[in-house]
């Protein structure tokens, strides 16, 4: 939890400001109406605690994907095995 707002406000203020960002959220509550509610403002992606880091860096690859075709290019070297 946040210290002076909850992260559903904060979420709606950075929507407010900029729509493109890409928003991941990582919460520990896990009750249908906290992510619908979320979904609505417009995150991409939302996990819950604890968070598998494996998945979340396949998720932040996928969605910076996304984002552009040179991006996509980026994303899909990163998701290769290291070659030695």
């Amino acid at each position: 939890m946040l210290p002076y707002k909850s992260g559903y406000s904060l979420l709606k203020e950075i929507r407010e400001e900029d729509s493109s960002t890409v928003i991941i959220v990582i919460s520990s509550l896990d009750a249908k109406e906290d992510i619908l509610s979320c979904t609505a403002i417009g995150i991409q992606g939302y996990m819950v605690k604890p968070v598998n880091l494996s998945q979340l860096n396949m998720k932040i690859l996928e969605y910076y994907g996304k984002t552009s075709v040179e991006h996509a290019k980026v994303a899909e070297a990163f998701r290769q095995p290291i070659q030695e």
